[in-house]
């Protein structure tokens, strides 16, 4: 749909990110169903935020005001969270028990999560509507064009979606383990 994926000029959407909250299930034993349950007193200094050093991480917490509130921001603060600078070692860090809980995580924490990892994951209320895109596609002076445009196409087929976005967001509907967006 490219009225909703395409970009300027021939760039395309062809995946996304999407972030959510993780706890440490043997540290944190209640269940989180939204980002402003990381703000229970018991987890005061024991929670994670990334830091704003990026465009998308920006955008984040600008989506973050928006769908809670600007007093989302003050509240957070007032947890004395440990700040990271990207979800990944979050995401390690809440596995590890070095932080209960994480508040911009990867979807990487479901496969953890069913791999053992005392992890558990919720994709907050409303989530999928903010998302870090992927943009693809092939530039004038690709050295092989056509394969560029190949691989651009595969991509955004259902294989290439289930393939390449496993428990991120897809452009397609219905592929399996993914989120459409």
């Amino acid at each position: 749909d490219r009225t909703k994926f395409g970009g300027p000029g021939k760039a395309n959407i062809i995946g996304l990110a999407i972030l959510g909250v993780s706890w440490n299930t043997g540290l944190y034993s209640k269940t989180i169903k939204d980002i402003p349950d990381v703000l229970d007193p018991s987890l005061v200094g024991k929670i994670g935020i990334v830091s704003p050093s990026a465009p998308s991480l920006v955008d984040w917490y600008l989506w973050l005001q928006a769908t809670y509130g600007k007093s989302i921001m003050t509240k957070l603060a007032a947890m004395n969270p440990k700040i990271y600078v990207s979800s990944l070692p979050m995401e390690q860090a809440v596995i590890s028990g070095e932080i209960s809980a994480g508040t911009f995580t990867p979807t990487s924490a479901l496969d953890d999560k069913a791999n053992g990892a005392p992890i558990n994951y919720l994709i907050p209320h409303g989530a999928k509507d903010w998302n870090a895109p992927w943009w693809g596609m092939v530039l004038k002076k690709a050295p092989h064009p056509n394969a560029a445009q190949l691989f651009i196409d595969y991509l955004v087929t259902k294989a290439g979606q289930q393939s390449s976005q496993r428990h991120l967001g897809a452009v397609l509907r219905n592929v399996p383990d993914t989120f459409y967006v």
